[in-house]
């Protein structure tokens, strides 16, 4: 019924170097910075990562003081609004933000997991999993010694209490 096709002309290998070819770019957060594959530059930037989280500047030394800052992180993130901060505070229950951090990096890494399998494996959603990552990147260019320049934004008020003068106030007299 339909007459064969033949084609018009053939392709060999030498004339792939002329032609236009798309190369898939990996993502931003699978490029592997440097620090990955330093075992002692991942255990600073994860301690400084869980310092950040329990709003402490020092990068912690010892074992015992990120023990503590891993508490007081996991009841901060527990506090927060946010939902993203209540999945990893739920899913670094049990092993403690450090060793979580730890495999995030490695499973993405060192074995070339997208965010969707490690998601899967660490039980937080896949945006947990890029937020982090990009986070540590951050804190990497702000690492300086022992501290990290953080600097946290003071918290709104609401509406109300900004909004309305205060009675006696210059504001409503003069209005």
């Amino acid at each position: 019924m339909f007459p064969a096709v033949r084609p018009v002309f053939v392709v060999s290998y030498s004339d792939l170097a002329f032609m236009q070819r798309f190369r898939r770019r990996t993502h931003s957060y699978l490029s592997a910075p440097d620090w990955v594959f330093d075992d002692e530059q991942v255990r600073r930037v994860v301690a400084a990562h869980v310092a950040i989280l329990a709003r402490v500047t020092t990068i912690p030394e010892d074992l015992t003081m990120l023990r503590l800052l891993n508490r007081r992180a996991i009841k901060l993130l527990r506090k927060s609004d946010s939902w993203e901060f209540h999945q990893l505070a739920r899913a670094a229950q049990s092993k403690g933000l450090p060793a979580y951090y730890a495999s995030m990096i490695y499973k993405t890494y060192r074995l070339g997991f997208n965010s969707v399998q490690c998601a899967k494996d660490l039980g937080v959603s896949p945006p947990v999993v890029r937020r982090s990552l990009h986070t540590m990147k951050i804190i990497v260019g702000r690492m300086d010694g022992n501290r990290v320049r953080w600097y946290y934004r003071p918290r709104k008020k609401k509406k109300a209490e900004h909004l309305a003068p205060a009675p006696g106030s210059a504001q409503s007299v003069n209005h």
